[in-house]
């Protein structure tokens, strides 16, 4: 009988728009790429709570404010299945790390959900 594998499985985060990609603004286009710029880092906070032995696996919905000079300010989670509490901070500082083009007029508050498989 084989012995068990001690890598833990190569982790999914997703991005799913609420809209057609046809019909996402410049800001969503924006914050998409942005987000897959983080990707890595998202990974990370899945692979540390597999090694832990925790579950890893659910979806955080995150809220956030995108200022003009296209940083990201007050990450929140608005809902979340994921039970590891390690997992949620850590994804509420990988959001803080993403870096938008910097546009006109006023923040834009929003919301992503991260999907961790």
């Amino acid at each position: 009988q084989p012995a068990p594998s001690t890598t833990p499985p190569k982790p999914t985060s997703i991005v799913k728009p609420s809209t057609p990609p046809a019909a996402l603004t410049s800001f969503e286009k924006n914050l998409s790429k942005a987000f897959a710029a983080q990707s890595k880092n998202f990974e990370k906070c899945q692979i540390k709570s597999l090694r832990s032995q925790h579950k890893g696996t659910g979806q955080v919905l995150v809220g956030f404010t995108a200022l003009p000079s296209g940083h990201i300010k007050n990450v929140y989670v608005i809902q979340s299945s994921v039970q590891d509490k390690e997992l949620i901070h850590c994804t509420l500082k990988t959001m803080k790390k993403i870096r938008l083009p910097s546009f006109s007029g006023d923040p834009i508050q929003s919301s992503l959900p991260i999907i961790y498989n």
